[in-house]
């Protein structure tokens, strides 16, 4: 399985069927061909405390290199002990390509991030790395900064929580802003007021925080990366958004690739739901003062009870009780911006929570009208 933007792609996995050889030559031609990349993965591999002879591993990184210097796509089924990571990761980084590995747990994320880069680099040097996520996995400074300034107690927590209180010192002192970083697990709650989504951050050029933003840092510095790391789902994002969150890239690997088609479909499409209301609504709170914010909760939750009735069922049409309901609630949307858009904007902090309620809302009504007349491509449930 091979994803559809970049022109060349390998794509090793544990469930698929392997594909035949991209080249037309035998095994032994094949091993004096990349006969660098073997000897390179010799060097590495024998470095290893638990170092043994892999024949399988040698093979797979062959193919790699062949299908990467040949622009053509494969795929590889490999069993565990096969030493996959490094058999895709030694050809991909000696390439001298852009590359991007995109995984589908954090577990393995990690491993590629904290593990076997650096001991690439340790051993064969030669490229530089990097490990980017989505927007929501960063603390955003702009938040933090409101929580620490904010006296106004609209908050959905206190800010003397004690579980908050460690993570603002937390994003007080680090360098990335990783989530990944921090040695608690924090609530969700806690999270949520620290960082944001896509679907609500306005963009560098409109945050008062954008220039010290950790997810634009992040980014800046996967653009600059030889080989860069980011999971299934964002690059499932970046296919979905017409290839524009990534740098433009030549390679592109995806590990446990039987998991892939799940991930696409997931990203391809959208979900409206209440959750989304009821954070927009939050996020209108926070700035307007009249009672848009509590209709809008109020309809968060008439909008779950009414969507619990059609659980697992395909709407099409879409029933005219959810029309009904969807066109009361963009009308309401339509208000709150246009209430947004009158505030003064003398106030750093009141225009950059006005900047996010409006992404939100702009979302949310982009996403309402599809629903309410569903193209013939898609299909609604």
């Amino acid at each position: 399985m091979t994803a559809p933007s970049p022109p060349t792609a390998s794509s090793p996995t544990e469930t698929s069927t392997a594909e035949t050889s991209p080249t037309e030559t035998s095994s032994g031609e094949r091993h004096l061909e990349h006969a660098e990349v073997v000897a390179a993965l010799a060097t590495a591999t024998a470095a290893l405390d638990d170092a043994e002879d892999r024949p399988g591993q040698v093979e797979m990184a062959e193919l790699v290199d062949a299908a990467i210097a040949s622009g053509r796509h494969l795929v590889v089924q490999a069993g565990t002990g096969t030493g996959k990571t490094l058999a895709y990761l030694l050809p991909a980084v000696r390439a001298h390509q852009k590359v991007v590995v995109a995984t589908a747990t954090k577990a393995l994320q990690d491993q590629l991030a904290g593990k076997d880069l650096p001991f690439l680099d340790e051993h064969v040097g030669g490229f530089e790395w990097s490990v980017l996520k989505g927007r929501s996995n960063y603390v955003c400074r702009q938040r933090v900064q409101e929580l620490l300034d904010d006296r106004q107690g609209r908050l959905d927590l206190p800010t003397d929580d004690p579980m908050l209180q460690s993570v603002l010192t937390w994003a007080d002192a680090t360098e990335i802003g990783d989530r990944a970083e921090l040695p608690i697990e924090p609530r969700p709650s806690v999270w949520e007021a620290v960082s944001v989504t896509s679907q609500e951050c306005p963009g560098a050029a409109k945050c008062p925080s954008g220039e010290r933003c950790f997810a634009e840092a992040a980014r800046a510095r996967a653009a600059e990366a030889d080989v860069v790391i980011v999971n299934t789902h964002l690059y499932g994002t970046h296919l979905a958004a017409g290839g524009v969150i990534l740098a433009p890239h030549d390679v592109v690997v995806i590990d446990e690739a039987h998991r892939f088609e799940e991930v696409v479909s997931s990203t391809s499409g959208l979900e409206l739901s209440a959750g989304r209301l009821t954070a927009a609504a939050y996020a209108i709170g926070r700035v307007l003062e009249d009672d848009i914010s509590s209709q809008l909760l109020g309809d968060a939750s008439n909008l779950g009870g009414l969507l619990d009735n059609y659980v697992g069922d395909r709407l099409d049409p879409v029933p005219k009780a959810i029309i009904t309901m969807l066109t009361s609630i963009r009308g309401r949307l339509d208000e709150a911006a246009a209430a947004l858009r009158k505030l003064p904007d003398d106030k750093s902090d009141v225009v950059a929570r006005s900047n996010r309620a409006q992404t939100q809302i702009t979302s949310l009504s982009i996403d309402l009208a599809t629903v309410m007349s569903v193209p013939d491509t898609d299909v609604a449930w």
